[in-house]
């Protein structure tokens, strides 16, 4: 092997950025800290409306970053699209803008990848940063679980690119703008077998908002987005006769909203529906 194929990208990091350059600077400080040094990193400029995505990545002055801008906004799905596809390490990271990654993220997900070759992805517990400094502890679970809850991270898992080639990228549906795409494309994979590994420890550094903390847009659309996700995987949740549950559950977390942002009426006809499903 010559140097030049030596120092090939083992990893490529894909970072989509929509209107937070001024925390891209942090995040890409961590990627640039890993203790594994092959790796490339492309950010997805989602047609910010403010920020400077492109000037802060030239400002560090690395040529293992590089900044690709979509013209229109296009979501967080097909940002992520954009950037695996354009990846040329065999192993891809999805990582969010306004987090960050601890030093040994790379070298320690890399390495079980490289040992443990019947597995398609690692993640690894997250520590939170921010409004709340508790630690996110996530492990391996089943496929009827994953089928209620996910289980597994959306960013912060770093898998084999055929992975998302063979579950043909992540859904760009409209009904999935509002959140759950990650949600979505697990249930793909564990459609096709899901081989998955954990880490316990915190490596992966997910900041919280202090308006995200209770994640009540996500929820507010669980009506919608629950739905979608029961219809795309259908014959996945009727095998395990887990699809009146779940969106009987969707319906209720839509409600609960619903009802903190003090819409009575809408919460009080999703708090039907459930019964209506069967749930």
């Amino acid at each position: 092997m010559n140097l030049q194929q030596a120092e090939l990208p083992k990893v490529t990091v894909v970072i989509p950025c929509y209107n937070q350059a001024h925390y891209l600077v942090e995040c890409l400080n961590s990627v640039l800290g890993q203790t594994l040094s092959f790796w490339e990193a492309i950010v997805i400029d989602d047609a910010s409306t403010e920020g400077d995505a492109a000037a802060v990545a030239q400002a560090l002055g690395d040529p293992r970053i590089r900044v690709v801008r979509h013209e229109k906004n296009r979501g967080l799905a097909a940002a992520r699209n954009t950037g695996f596809r354009l990846a040329s390490a065999p192993l891809v990271l999805p990582l969010d803008s306004d987090d960050m990654l601890a030093p040994t993220y790379l070298e320690q997900t890399v390495r079980a990848l490289e040992t443990h070759l019947e597995i398609d992805c690692v993640f690894t517990h997250f520590k939170f940063f921010g409004a709340s400094d508790e630690v996110c502890r996530y492990e391996v679970r089943d496929v009827p679980f994953l089928l209620q809850a996910q289980w597994i991270p959306g960013p912060g898992t770093l898998m084999r690119r055929t992975v998302w080639e063979k579950a043909k990228g992540y859904c760009e549906a409209e009904e999935l703008r509002s959140g759950n795409e990650d949600w979505d494309f697990w249930l793909t994979v564990a459609e096709l077998g899901l081989h998955a590994m954990a880490l316990p420890e915190p490596l992966y550094l997910y900041r919280k908002h202090a308006a995200s903390m209770s994640s009540t847009t996500l929820s507010y659309h669980a009506d919608i987005t629950w739905p979608y996700l029961y219809e795309r995987h259908r014959a996945l949740y009727d095998a395990y006769g887990a699809g009146p549950k779940f969106l009987a559950s969707g319906y209720r977390r839509a409600a609960r909203a619903a009802w903190a942002r003090k819409e009575w009426r809408r919460a009080v006809g999703l708090l039907l529906k459930p019964w209506r499903a069967g749930g």
